[in-house]
């Protein structure tokens, strides 16, 4: 059997969801990945650093789902089987591709961490504002109080506090 992956099946699978069970079309997908991330640094085609970070990266997505890992490590066998057809090539164009997904989840990273400082900064200011607004309403409260009356020529007598 030859192993070969067409370019659309070499990027790297997306996991996205939250605790949702794997398709069996995902499964496929992870263990071709993975297989080729475990392959293609066996083989000395993919640096030690780049291995590490796309094991991780796939660790952390593989956590997401509900996977049957029984058959994510059946398929990896089978990927396996194939790696004599393996070549630089092909892991080169998995490496470029794993970088690039690697550098989006950097940046989904800081963008959700800016986002989530945003928020904090905007709770912050509005914690602030609200405190302001407590403290003028507290000086208003107790500011010394004067009452002022006359009368109105009608034999009654009207004060105002203020």
């Amino acid at each position: 059997m030859k192993f070969t992956l067409p370019f659309s099946a070499i990027s790297i699978f997306m996991l996205t969801s939250c605790a949702t069970t794997m398709t069996p079309q995902q499964h496929n997908l992870f263990a071709q990945d993975y297989a080729l991330l475990r392959m293609c640094s066996e083989q000395g085609f993919l640096n030690q650093n780049l291995a590490a970070n796309g094991l991780s990266l796939y660790r952390n997505r593989l956590n997401r789902y509900k996977a049957d890992t029984n058959l994510i490590d059946t398929q990896v066998s089978q990927y396996y089987e194939q790696r004599s057809s393996l070549n630089s090539s092909i892991c080169n164009q998995y490496a470029v591709n794993l970088q690039a997904d690697l550098i989006g989840e950097q940046q989904r990273a800081k963008s959700v961490a800016d986002f989530n400082n945003a928020l904090t900064d905007f709770s912050d200011s509005m914690q602030k504002n609200t405190e302001a607004t407590r403290k003028s309403m507290d000086t208003y409260n107790a500011r010394p109080k004067n009452s002022s009356c006359y009368s109105d020529n009608l034999g009654g007598v009207r004060c105002y506090t203020y």
